[in-house]
Order: structure tokens, then sequence, then C-alpha cells
């Protein structure tokens, strides 16, 4: 019999880029935004081939918030 080896993805771990305090874990695809705990900042996180950390100004964070959100639904589901 032979024998399939499944490749997991690769986690990463992000550190907020002012105080250097973990903020999350993630794979290659991610992206979000985080209020850091230790010193308050939001960070706009992206994982992929060239990952990092941004601290968000005020003007990016208002204009995250006034986005459109994008809702998929399945056409298939059925209240039952």
């Amino acid at each position: 019999m032979e024998e399939t080896k499944i490749k997991s993805p690769i986690s990463y771990f992000v550190s907020c880029p002012r105080c250097g305090h973990k903020l999350c874990k993630g794979e290659e695809g991610s992206h979000v935004i985080i209020k850091c705990p230790n010193c308050s900042v939001h960070v706009r996180i992206k994982i992929n081939e060239n990952t990092y950390a941004h601290i968000m100004t005020l003007d990016e964070i208002e204009a995250e918030r006034n986005k459109p959100r994008i809702c998929y639904i399945n056409p298939d589901f059925q209240n039952k």
C-alpha cells in the first residue's frame, strides 16, 4: 500500500511592530486587523509570501470601518 503524506500549512507568528508583543498565529492567505493589547495600536496583518504587519493610521481605520461588506450566501442552503 502506498503511503501519502499530507502537507500541512506553515503557521506564522506575528508581533506588533511597535512593542514586539506577539499578536497572532496565522497561515498563508490570512488578512486581519488587530488592536495590540499591549500598546493599543491597530495593526493590519497580511500573511503571504511577503508577510508584513503595518501600524494603521486613524484615517485607514475609519476607511476600513466604512467599507461595504460582502456576504456570500449558499443558494443550496435550506431552513429545515
